[in-house]
């Protein structure tokens, strides 16, 4: 519809995560064996935050229906179905 064009909106499981937390999310379903390398603090990342999903909740009706894990299973099952090569 009109009301939402040219609209950017978030579209998350709207929980918080740590990059920690993501990297050994993507590390347990891929079965790495990668390490995660801690540097310290970076100026670039924040120390939490959550993207704000109320705009595409009241715009769009949207409801998140996956956690962050279920959606990087499914990525991952469909990267490995379509592609062949992980």
């Amino acid at each position: 519809t009109s009301d939402v064009a040219n609209t950017s909106f978030n579209i998350t499981a709207g929980n918080a995560t740590s990059l920690r937390t993501l990297a050994e999310t993507i590390i347990d379903i891929t079965g790495s064996k990668s390490e995660i390398k801690d540097i310290g603090m970076q100026s670039l990342y924040p120390m939490r935050g959550t993207l704000d999903i109320s705009r595409a909740k009241d715009l769009l009706e949207y409801q998140p229906q996956f956690s962050l894990r279920q959606g990087l299973e499914s990525y991952y099952d469909w990267i490995r179905q379509h592609t062949g090569k992980i």
